[in-house]
């Protein structure tokens, strides 16, 4: 009890209090924050980590079966040549023989036998015979390659370079007897000199895989929405890119690396002529966004698939990402109002020392609610867009793929595709919910776009539109 002698003050009417109880909720809501970090954490890198083995392993499966198509290929020439070599296959089953292993062989494009000079007839120079797939019931058309070129040339690398150095893949080309983009596998078969026992290259046995149908397995590849492959010789040469471009210019990697100053893409140049695998945290050149590139090796003919995931594309659950934060928050808000009262030592008897805490705590409070806001707008689950974001060409390429194959697995028509461009010069907001748009789009149509299709523009859910030509 207050004495005559002992002035009255405002620290008299505080009441004493341990602060143990207060050390504990401070420790406890930091070690709840810890715990909830570690969790978040570590489901983000499980999510993350699931996401790139499933990715690492569809791409190798994608390389081991681009090597089955390759090995079969490679069987079935060797086989062929070895039984014109031996005799058990004669000139007059030899095109029967042909047929057949292209009847027992859906993903084969084409077989031929084609003989050294006067190889086969002593008064006929050349003489081959070829089969290739032909239309959509891929029928099979029989020619003769000497009607359409010579291919003893030294730019027929599927029959000059093996009759040279012996059996082996070529690079890909196209096949004018064919008509088509291809790469082969050359065997060559052998007659034996009847004085000096000399075994003489004969011919060639050649059989085509179309680069449709090792387009075809690729573009199948799940790699998301955003994601898109390409398939590179041991040189860096591209066999397939999305940008169909880069194939027809015979583009090297290096050299796209070097035009996008892209290092990592020089990384796998290096790594894929060495026939190795692995995967490369990236950031695209083009958009900025963040990706891993995958790449395995083909190892029969050296090629490299190389396919690019945008990690954006990962399916997270956002409502419970929500949650994890929201409550990592309310522990990190305790935490913070305990630790200042414990370094204010509120719990003695000083009235400046709770206004500094009562100023401390609002502060805390009002950047968690601040917080709390950013939350509620950043990860509403309604507010995930539909669809892929198409931010580069060669996005759009895989894209426009994707339809394609789904109308041909379908066996509807293709597919017609508008080029399309858009540049808004004016927006204003006439309300919260309206807005008024300016600016110009043009199309332009192919030639060969059939009658039946309507040329015009739409635009989903506007109202008012005007269009001047």
């Amino acid at each position: 009890m207050p004495t005559f002698n002992q002035p009255v003050t405002r620290e008299w009417f505080l009441p004493s209090w341990s602060p143990i109880p207060l050390l504990f909720v401070c420790l406890a809501s930091l070690l709840s924050v810890l715990v909830l970090l570690n969790d978040y954490r570590s489901d983000k890198a499980r999510t993350f980590g699931l996401a790139k083995q499933e990715l690492q392993v569809a791409t190798r499966q994608a390389a081991e079966e681009i090597n089955t198509i390759l090995e079969q290929t490679m069987d079935a020439a060797e086989e062929l040549a070895q039984g014109l070599t031996t005799g058990a296959i004669t000139r007059q089953n030899m095109q029967p023989t042909l047929e057949k292993i292209l009847a027992n062989n859906p993903r084969f494009y084409g077989a031929s036998i084609a003989f050294r000079p006067f190889g086969f007839q002593s008064d006929r120079r050349l003489y081959s015979a070829y089969y290739a797939k032909s239309g959509k019931d891929a029928a099979l058309e029989f020619h003769h390659i000497e009607d359409t070129y010579d291919y003893t040339l030294p730019q027929y690398d599927w029959y000059a370079v093996p009759m040279v150095k012996g059996s082996g893949w070529v690079e890909p080309y196209w096949g004018e007897a064919g008509r088509a983009y291809m790469t082969t596998y050359s065997a060559v078969f052998y007659t034996h000199d009847k004085e000096t026992g000399e075994r003489l290259a004969q011919g060639v046995v050649a059989i085509d895989i179309s680069m449709s149908e090792i387009r075809r397995l690729i573009e199948n590849l799940e790699i998301g929405p955003s994601g898109f492959s390409a398939l590179t010789t041991r040189e860096g040469n591209y066999l397939y890119h999305p940008n169909y471009d880069y194939v027809l210019a015979k583009k090297n990697i290096r050299d796209v690396a070097k035009e996008k100053r892209d290092d990592d893409r020089l990384l796998i140049a290096h790594a894929s002529a060495n026939l190795e695998s692995g995967i490369l945290d990236h950031v695209s050149t083009t958009t900025g966004q963040a990706s891993w590139l995958i790449f395995e090796p083909v190892t029969i003919s050296g090629w490299s698939l190389q396919n690019t995931f945008i990690k954006e594309d990962i399916a997270i659950d956002v409502d419970r990402k929500r949650h994890q934060l929201f409550w990592m928050l309310l522990a990190s808000m305790i935490s913070a109002i305990s630790l200042a009262a414990l370094i204010l030592r509120i719990h003695r008897k000083n009235f400046s020392r709770l206004w500094w805490f009562t100023g401390v705590a609002s502060s805390v409070l009002v950047v968690g609610i601040g917080i709390v806001w950013h939350l509620a707008l950043s990860f509403d689950s309604r507010d995930q867009v539909e669809g892929s974001k198409v931010a580069d060409k060669g996005t759009l390429q895989a894209m426009m793929s994707e339809y394609q194959n789904m109308n041909a697995n379908k066996h509807i028509a293709p597919p017609v595709f508008v080029a399309t461009g858009l540049q808004i010069e004016a927006m204003e907001f006439s309300s919260a919910i309206d807005v008024v748009v300016s600016g110009l789009v043009w199309q332009k149509y192919a030639q060969d776009l059939p009658e039946s299709i309507k040329r015009g523009l739409q635009f989903a859910h506007a109202k008012g539109v005007r269009l001047t030509e």
